[in-house]
C-alpha cells in the first residue's frame, strides 16, 4: 500500500492473479499511504470497527498499551517495496498490555492472552429458533448443546455487548 509498484509487481505472484486483480480495485489504486495513515488502517481503524476504540487503537491515558516501536527514521524512510516491507518485518520493542514483550527483535515476554467474545442479544423469534433446531437434529452427528465454550477454556474475557432488543 505504500509502494504502487511493489503493489502491482506482488499482485501478479498471487496463485490467482487475475481473479484477484478482477474482483478488486487493487490493481487501479495509484495513490501510495503515509506512514500515518498505515497506522490509522492496522491500528485505531480496526480498534474502531470492531467497538473497541474506548480501550484500544490509541495512546491516551487508561487505554490499553499495546504499542509497536520499529527501528525506521521516518526522514530517512525506506522508498522501495522490499526495503518497506523489511522495515517492518522485525518490530524492535513490543508492549502488550503495558508489558514488554518483544525487546531488541526478541521475544521475552508472552504477554497475557485475551478471549474476545461477542454478546449479542437479539429479539426473540420462535420461528427461527424452530428451524436451526430442525436443521440441526436434520444434517449435523452433534446438537446445539455442543457448542457453549465452557469458560475455563476463555480465561482473561473481553466482552462486547450488543443489544439489537432495543433497536
Amino acid at each position: 500500500l505504500m509502494n504502487k509498484k511493489y503493489r502491482d509487481e506482488r499482485l501478479t505472484t498471487f496463485k490467482n492473479a487475475d481473479k484477484v486483480i478482477s474482483g478488486t480495485h487493487l490493481a487501479g489504486i495509484d495513490r501510495e499511504i503515509s506512514l500515518y495513515e498505515l497506522a490509522q488502517m492496522t491500528r485505531a481503524g480496526p480498534a474502531k470497527a470492531l467497538g473497541l476504540s474506548a480501550d484500544y487503537g490509541g495512546l491516551k491515558p487508561g487505554m490499553n498499551a499495546d504499542i509497536a516501536i520499529y527501528n525506521i527514521n521516518p526522514d530517512k524512510f525506506p522508498s522501495t517495496g522490499p526495503e518497506i516491507e523489511k522495515a517492518f518485518a522485525n518490530v524492535a520493542c513490543l508492549f502488550k498490555d503495558g508489558v514488554i514483550c518483544v525487546e531488541e527483535g526478541r521475544i521475552v515476554n508472552m504477554g497475557k492472552k485475551h478471549t474476545f467474545w461477542v454478546d449479542a442479544r437479539v429479539p426473540e423469534n420462535k420461528q427461527v429458533t424452530h428451524d436451526i433446531r430442525e436443521k440441526f437434529l436434520r444434517y449435523y452427528s452433534i446438537n446445539e448443546g455442543n457448542y457453549p465454550v465452557p469458560e475455563s477454556y476463555a480465561p482473561h474475557q473481553h466482552i462486547i455487548s450488543v443489544d439489537a432488543t432495543k433497536a
